[in-house]
């Protein structure tokens, strides 16, 4: 459900924000999807899981879309994401 998804793009994001460029785009739907793979509670366990986990951060507002290079969707940080980053560090 997407309550679901929002609440295992939380649990994501408190264990892979670490890993996260403040300065630069990064791509975090392949942190999402290695993350989707390894865990037990995702059904399939494809890109699809891991973009929901990604909207999802982008919806709360911790990331956003900066550009697209080579089939890869990078990210920023926004300022909540910033925000908490720097507040975790």
């Amino acid at each position: 459900t997407d309550e679901e998804f929002k609440a295992e793009a939380l649990v994501f994001w408190n264990k892979e924000y670490k890993y996260l460029n403040e300065n630069h785009p990064f791509d975090i739907e392949s942190m999402a999807y290695n993350y989707v793979k390894n865990n037990k509670d995702f059904k399939y366990k494809d890109h699809v899981e891991a973009g929901v986990l990604v909207n999802c951060l982008v919806d709360q507002g911790f990331i956003e879309f900066t550009k697209r290079e080579n089939d890869i969707r990078y990210h920023s940080l926004t300022e909540k994401g910033l925000k908490f980053v720097r507040k975790k560090s």
